[in-house]
């Protein structure tokens, strides 16, 4: 989808230093050539590495190391973004059965 109107799109997309999130990133920037394009990039590093992402994106994302359980930082992260991917997952089985505590400040 090309999209030719000028104007500001914000994306966050979380979990997005994956192989996946990674090139979704390089297909927005590309994709909107007419846009000012800003990507926020939220993942906890677990499975995904920012050696996905080539230098001269590195200097164009924003990139938040955290968990998608810390509510505070998430919420904080995705109020001002016009689009959400989620791209966020447990890749191990094992872990996924194992009951998780999501953290939000009183």
């Amino acid at each position: 989808m090309k999209n030719n109107a000028a104007a500001d799109l914000n994306f966050f997309i979380c979990g997005g230093a994956g192989f996946i999130g990674s090139n979704l990133t390089k297909y927005l920037y590309r994709n909107f050539p007419n846009c000012t394009v800003t990507v926020t990039v939220y993942d906890n590093l677990s499975s995904g590495s920012l050696d996905f992402f080539d230098s001269s994106l590195l200097e164009k994302i924003s990139f938040i190391n955290s968990d998608i359980k810390d509510l505070d930082i998430l919420t904080d992260a995705m109020n001002s973004q016009d689009i959400v991917f989620l791209l966020a997952a447990n890749p191990d089985i094992a872990l996924s059965a194992i009951p998780t505590k999501i953290t939000k400040a009183a």
